[in-house]
C-alpha cells in the first residue's frame, strides 16, 4: 500500500499497487507549523527576494497572516510593484492594525496605488477612514474622487452620508452616477444599522427624475424596505401613476410583500391596466402563489390580447387548481399557436390540489382527438393512475393516434395486474398500427412485477395460444424486452421455428439482449443454420453483444475468432474487425493478422490494428510498439502509416513509465477531513465489491503522454480522496 498526496499521477518505472491520492490544495496545519510558516514568509518580505517570491508570500499571508505580518506588509503598500498584493493580503484581515496600515499609507501615495488603498478601505468598511476619504472628495484626480465616494458609501456612517449628500450637489456630470450609487449604498448601510430615518431621507432624495433609472428603482425598493407598513400603498400609487420606471419596479416588488391581503388587492387592479402592464402584473401575481389571485387570472384568459392571455395561461400553472382545468383544456384544444399549446400543457401538468385529475378525465369526454392525445400525455406526466380505466376505453376507440397515446400511457400508469388486459389487446390487434406501443406497454407492465422470474409467465402463456404470426412476433419482442432467463429459453425455441418471421424476430431480440447471456445461443445458431440474410443478422448481433464488454476477455477473443473464421462476405469480416478493434488485448492483434493479407479487408484490418495498439500502450507497450512499427512500414494507407509513426514515437517516449491506471472516487469526509483522510480506511481498502473503477487514459499532451491529470477528473475541490491502482510485474517479490 502506498499513499501519496497528488494532483496528477506520473507513472513509475516497471503485484498490484494501490495509491491513495489526496485531491485538492494543501491546507496549512494549525499551531506551531503555521506560525513557523508565517515567520518564513515575513522574512521573505523583508529580504531582497525577487518580486515574484514576495508576491507569492503575500498570497499565502492572506490566508494564514496574523497581526505579526502586518508591519512587513505595510512597508510594501507604497511599492509600485507589490502594493496591490500587500493590499490583497491586508484587506480581509479581521485586525484593526490592518486598517490602520492602509490609512497610514494613503497620504504617501498617488494615482492607481491611492485608488487601490481607497478601495480596500471601502471593502473593509473602515469607519475610522471616513474623515480622510471625505477630504479626497476634493482631490484633483476624478478617479480618486470616484473611488473615495464609493468607499464612503460602503462605510455608510451618518458622517459619510452627509458628505455624499453635499457631493451630489457639486459633482461634475461624469461623477453624478457614482455619487448617486454611493448614496444608495450608504442608505442601505444606515438601514442595516437601524438608522431608518436617515436611510429614508436619502431614498426620498434619490427619487428625482434627474437620477439614472437604476438609481431611482433602487431608491424605491429601499423605501419599501425602510417603511414596510406603507409598502402596499406606495406600490399602488406607483402602479396607478404615469411613471413607467417606478411602475415596473413596483409591480416586481409585489411578491415580496408580507401583507397577506396584498395579492388580492393588486389582482383587482388588473383589468384597469394597459396590456403591457397587465402582462407584468400577471407575472407578479403568479409569483405570489396565492389563491386570492385566481379569479383575476381566470378572467384574463378571456383577454382579446394574445400576449395577456398567454401570460395568464402560464400563471395559472403556478397558482391554479381544479377549477382551472376546464378553461385550460379548452385553450389546449382550440389554440392555434404552438406557444399557447405549450403553456397550456405545462400549466395543466403543474396544477395542484384535489380533483385536478378527475377534471382532466372529464375534459377528455368533449375534447377533439388532438385534445384527447394531449390530455392523455398530461395525465401520464402527472402520474395519474386513476386514469387507467379511461385509457383502456381509449385504447379500443376509433382514432388510431389516440389509441397509440393510450397504449403508451398504460405502460406508464398501469400496474402489473393490467398486463393480461394489454396482452389481450395485443392478441386482438390487426395490422402494424400501434403494435410497437402495445408491445412497449406490455414490457413496462411486466417489469413492474417484483419477482423477476415471473415477469415473462403471462407472455409465455399467450405465446402458447397459437396466435397469428404477427402476434407471435410481437410476443417475442415483448419477451426480448423482459429479458429474463425464461424469455431467453423462449428465444432458443423460436430460433428453431420453421416460421421465418419468428426466427428473424428472435434473432433481432437476442442481438439487443441487455447482457452477454444471449451470445452463445446466437453464436451457436449462426454456426449451424440460417439463410444468408439471417446469418448476417446473427453475426452482427454477436458483434453487438461482444461490444458490451461484459464477458471474460478470453471468451471474447474465442468468439471473435469464430466469427472471423466463419464470415464469408468481406462486409461481414469488416464488421467483425470493427468490433475487435475495441478489445485491449495483445492476442487481438494475432487475430487480425490473417486479415492483413486479405486485399478485400486489408484497409479495415490496418485500422483495427492501429486502434488495438493505441489501447495497449499502457498495459502491453511492447506489443503496441511492434504493431505500430509494422504498420509504419507496411500499411497501404498513408494516413495509417502517419498515425502509426506518431504512436510508435509516443510509446518510445513513455517506455520507462507505467501507463495503465484505474481510478475510483472521490471520497469525502467519512471520518476525516483534508489530510486526515489518509488515516481513514475507505471502501477500496475494505474489499467492498460495489466500488467501481474506471480507466485513466493517457494524456493527449504529446510532450508528456505519461501525465494523468486528476484535476481534470475531480476539479479543485478540497478535502476529497481518490484511489488509483495499477498492475506491476516483477520477477522477484
Amino acid at each position: 500500500m502506498m499513499r501519496h498526496n497528488a494532483r496528477c499521477v506520473s507513472a513509475a518505472p516497471v503485484v498490484w499497487a494501490f495509491v491513495l491520492l489526496f485531491v485538492g490544495a494543501h491546507l496549512a496545519s494549525d499551531g506551531k507549523e503555521r506560525m513557523d510558516r508565517e515567520a518564513r514568509l515575513i522574512e521573505i518580505l523583508r529580504s531582497g527576494a525577487p518580486v515574484q517570491e514576495k508576491d507569492q508570500a503575500c498570497r499565502e499571508l492572506q490566508v494564514i497572516g496574523t497581526p505579526a505580518s502586518i508591519p512587513a506588509l505595510a512597508v510594501l503598500l507604497t511599492d509600485k510593484d507589490l502594493s496591490h498584493m500587500a493590499r490583497y493580503a491586508l484587506e480581509p484581515m479581521p485586525y484593526p492594525q490592518a486598517g490602520q496600515a492602509l490609512r497610514a499609507a494613503l497620504p504617501q501615495t498617488t494615482s492607481l496605488i491611492k485608488i487601490g488603498l481607497i478601495n480596500s478601505l471601502g471593502f473593509r468598511e473602515e469607519k475610522e477612514a471616513a474623515p480622510d476619504l471625505i477630504k479626497l472628495l476634493g482631490d484633483p484626480d476624478p478617479e480618486v474622487i470616484g473611488a473615495a465616494a464609493t468607499a464612503l458609501g460602503r462605510i455608510g456612517t451618518p458622517e459619510a452620508a452627509l458628505a455624499l449628500q453635499k457631493f451630489r450637489k457639486t459633482a461634475v456630470p461624469s461623477l453624478e452616477a457614482v455619487a448617486a450609487e454611493a448614496s444608495l449604498t450608504a442608505a442601505e448601510r444606515l438601514l442595516r444599522g437601524n438608522r431608518q430615518a436617515d436611510a429614508v431621507r436619502i431614498y426620498e432624495q434619490m427619487q428625482g427624475a434627474k437620477w439614472p433609472i437604476h438609481v431611482r428603482q433602487g431608491a424605491f425598493v429601499g423605501l419599501l424596505m425602510a417603511m414596510p407598513n406603507e409598502a402596499v400603498a406606495r406600490i399602488a400609487r406607483a402602479i396607478e401613476g404615469n411613471d413607467p420606471v417606478l411602475q415596473s419596479v413596483a409591480i416586481s416588488s409585489i411578491p415580496g410583500l408580507k401583507d397577506p391581503n396584498a395579492a388580492g388587492r393588486f389582482s383587482s387592479m388588473l383589468p384597469k391596466l394597459s396590456t403591457d402592464t397587465q402582462i407584468l402584473m400577471i407575472g407578479a401575481l403568479a409569483d405570489c402563489e396565492s389563491s386570492s389571485t385566481l379569479p383575476a387570472l381566470q378572467n384574463a384568459l378571456a383577454s382579446p390580447n394574445q400576449n395577456v392571455k398567454l401570460a395568464a395561461v402560464k400563471a395559472l400553472g403556478r397558482t391554479g387548481d381544479a377549477t382551472c382545468v376546464k378553461a385550460l383544456s379548452k385553450i389546449l384544444s382550440e389554440a392555434d399557436t404552438n406557444a399557447m399549446k405549450k403553456e397550456a400543457t405545462s400549466s395543466l401538468e403543474r396544477l395542484r390540489g384535489e380533483g385536478v385529475n378527475t377534471e382532466l378525465l372529464a375534459s377528455m369526454k368533449t375534447a377533439s382527438a388532438d385534445g384527447r392525445i394531449a390530455l392523455i400525455e398530461i395525465l401520464a406526466s402527472r402520474r395519474a393512475t386513476e386514469a387507467v380505466d379511461t385509457l383502456f376505453q381509449e385504447a379500443k376507440g376509433g382514432d388510431g393516434r389516440v389509441r397509440e397515446a393510450a397504449y403508451k400511457a398504460l405502460g406508464s400508469l398501469g400496474g402489473a395486474d393490467n398486463l393480461p388486459a394489454v396482452l389481450k389487446i395485443l392478441a386482438e390487434s390487426k395490422g402494424e398500427e400501434g403494435r410497437t406501443e402495445i408491445e412497449l406497454a406490455a414490457v413496462r407492465l411486466a417489469r413492474k412485477l417484483p419477482a423477476e422470474n415471473t415477469r415473462a409467465d403471462a407472455v409465455l402463456e399467450a405465446l402458447k395460444a397459437g396466435n397469428e404470426i404477427p402476434v407471435q412476433c410481437s410476443l417475442l419482442r415483448v419477451l426480448g424486452g423482459i429479458a429474463n432467463w425464461k424469455a431467453l429459453e423462449a428465444m432458443r425455441a423460436a430460433l428453431g421455428s420453421k416460421v421465418p418471421e419468428a426466427k428473424e424476430t428472435a434473432i433481432n431480440a437476442l442481438a439487443n439482449w441487455p447482457d452477454s447471456r444471449a451470445i452463445d445461443m446466437l453464436l451457436g445458431e449462426w454456426r449451424s443454420a440460417g439463410t444468408p440474410t439471417q446469418k448476417t443478422a446473427m453475426l452482427r448481433g454477436c458483434v453487438k453483444l461482444l461490444r458490451r464488454g461484459d464477458g471474460l476477455p478470453s471468451q471474447t477473443l474465442v468468439r471473435y475468432r469464430d466469427l472471423l473464421n466463419g464470415a464469408q462476405r468481406s462486409e461481414d469480416k469488416m464488421f467483425v474487425l470493427s468490433g475487435l478493434a475495441e478489445v485491449a488485448d495483445p492476442a487481438a492483434l494475432e487475430l487480425v493478422e490473417p486479415s492483413l493479407r486479405d486485399p478485400q479487408v486489408k484497409a479495415e484490418a490496418e485500422l483495427t490494428v492501429l486502434q488495438i495498439a493505441r489501447k495497449l500502450v499502457g498495459s502491453a507497450p511492447m506489443a503496441a510498439k511492434g504493431a505500430a512499427g509494422k504498420l509504419w512500414i507496411d500499411a497501404q494507407s498513408e494516413e495509417v502509416r502517419k498515425q502509426a509513426a506518431e504512436l510508435f514515437r509516443q510509446i518510445e517516449q513513455s517506455e520507462d513509465y507505467l501507463m495503465t491506471w484505474q481510478i475510483t472516487g472521490p471520497y469525502s469526509r467519512m471520518g476525516g477531513e483534508g489530510l486526515r483522510l489518509f488515516d481513514v480506511v475507505l471502501p477500496p481498502e475494505t474489499g467492498d465489491q460495489t466500488v467501481r473503477w474506471r480507466d485513466l487514459t493517457i494524456s493527449n499532451r504529446a510532450e508528456k503522454p505519461w501525465m494523468l491529470d486528476l484535476e481534470s477528473l475531480f476539479g479543485e475541490a478540497r478535502m476529497r480522496a481518490a484511489y488509483a491502482r495499477t498492475w506491476i510485474y516483477s520477477e522477484r517479490t
